[in-house]
């Protein structure tokens, strides 16, 4: 209670089981720094998200989402990934605390190529998700973002996002 654990793809499919399907009360596309995008979107930003979703009933949701939100993507130019789409099935307690079960999917696999430099090269801001430190192309792909970003004068931001990403990743 209370934390994040990673999960399988197939657990989380059977926790969905288990605590039956029609009992979802919402679903939304989301994410640390998606979030943060679609906020800064609906406040007049013009914003650039870059990441990796699946060619799945999920990825389908989260492009529509991003784009219903005024969002521009690396995928308005790119196809998406084989496999599934990142996901978190959050259960919420009636004291208002939160569990998170959260599968990555092809989300951990994000990589240079799903960079959009020259949208980058027009920004003014960076936001870097903490999480990227988790995965060596992810960390790859921030720090050619980054690098990119101190070249041409772009202020950079990062989410830690989780406590125990900061204590396990702390050298990256």
């Amino acid at each position: 209670k209370g934390l994040m654990t990673y999960v399988e793809h197939s657990d989380q499919e059977r926790y969905m089981d288990d605590l039956g399907r029609n009992n979802v009360r919402q679903v939304s596309s989301g994410g640390s720094v998606a979030n943060s995008m679609i906020v800064m979107s609906h406040f007049g930003a013009n914003a650039f998200f870059s990441c990796r979703i699946g060619k799945d009933a999920s990825g389908d949701k989260y492009y529509n989402d991003m784009k219903a939100a005024g969002l521009h993507c690396n995928f308005d130019s790119m196809p998406r990934a084989e496999g599934f789409t990142g996901r978190c099935l959050v259960k919420i307690t009636p004291d208002a605390d939160r569990t998170m079960l959260t599968y990555l999917g092809t989300s951990i696999e994000l990589c240079e190529q799903q960079l959009n430099l020259e949208a980058l090269k027009n920004s003014k801001y960076l936001y870097v998700e903490g999480y990227l430190t988790t995965s060596p192309t992810g960390l790859q792909a921030a720090k050619t973002a980054i690098k990119l970003a101190k070249e041409n004068g772009i202020k950079v931001a990062i989410t830690l996002s989780d406590p125990d990403i900061v204590k396990n990743f702390k050298p990256q």
